[in-house]
This record gives C-alpha cells, sequence and structure tokens, in this order.
C-alpha cells in the first residue's frame, strides 16, 4: 500500500516547474517604490502604492508628479516598449507629467530588484503578491547548489 501513495504523490507532485513568487506589505512596497524612483531621477520622490479593483494596483507619485522627460528615462531603465508606453499614456496629464504609474509599468520597475523577471502581481488588503513565469526545477536546484557552501 505504501507504494500505491508514493506513486501517486510522485504523479501529482510539481517537481518540473515552479512559479517563483515574492510579497511585499504596503509599506515595503511604498519604501522600495520611493527609493527606486529617487535614486533613478535623481531626487527625492515619495511614492505610495495604491490598490485599485480586486487584485489590481498602481504606484501613485505623492506631492508632486513625474515630468515627460524623467518618465523617458524611466521607461529607458525599464526597457519599457510600445504597449508599455501606451498603457502608461492613459495617466499621463496634458503637459506630459505622470502621478501615477500602472501596474504593468510598476511591475517592470520591480523586476530590476527581483531575483526574476515579474511576469504579474496581485495586489490583497495588506500587500502585493510578485510573480515571475514557470522555471524548471532544475535551475532552481542548480542555482541553490551554487549559493551554497561545500
Amino acid at each position: 500500500m505504501n507504494n500505491y501513495y508514493q506513486d501517486l504523490f510522485k504523479s501529482l507532485t510539481f517537481q518540473h516547474d515552479v512559479r517563483p513568487a515574492v510579497y511585499l506589505d504596503y509599506i515595503s512596497v511604498d519604501n522600495y517604490a520611493s527609493e527606486l524612483l529617487s535614486g533613478i531621477l535623481g531626487r527625492d520622490i515619495y511614492a505610495g502604492s495604491e490598490r485599485s479593483e480586486f487584485y489590481d494596483w498602481s504606484i501613485a507619485i505623492c506631492c508632486g508628479s513625474i515630468a515627460e522627460a524623467e518618465l523617458e528615462i524611466l521607461f529607458g531603465i525599464i526597457e519599457a516598449n510600445e504597449h508599455d508606453r501606451e498603457i502608461q499614456s492613459y495617466e499621463t496629464e496634458d503637459d506630459g507629467s505622470v502621478t501615477s504609474l500602472w501596474q504593468r509599468i510598476s511591475n517592470k520597475l520591480f523586476s530590476k530588484i527581483m531575483p526574476f523577471e515579474v511576469e504579474t502581481s496581485l495586489a490583497d488588503e495588506d500587500g502585493i503578491w510578485f510573480f515571475g513565469s514557470l522555471t524548471d526545477i532544475a535551475i532552481l536546484k542548480n542555482n541553490a547548489e551554487q549559493i551554497s557552501p561545500k
């Protein structure tokens, strides 16, 4: 009987692919967003995460905005494509400034500090889950072996 269960567990196990994830509470998201934007744009920026509908969120620029030229710098650093630019343009004021970064742009910004590319993110009452794409377990095991002392 023991063999039966072992075969069952083996057949259902997640032994080939995993999805890396990092959870940050809102205070951490705010702090990281503020530090990232301040460092990239070379001035003090206070940013705060804002949860909107269901699992969506954005980064709000508190007490000011990001100028059009600064947004172009940010786009270059996060390697924004045309779709990213179009999505963000819905939040752009008439003068080209921005007071909020859409979730798609925020994901790309946080990808710069995550141990993986953020494929998607989901907000809940207390924070945000950042998820990478499916990764072969062998890659993660190889990385873990390289990191751990022998």
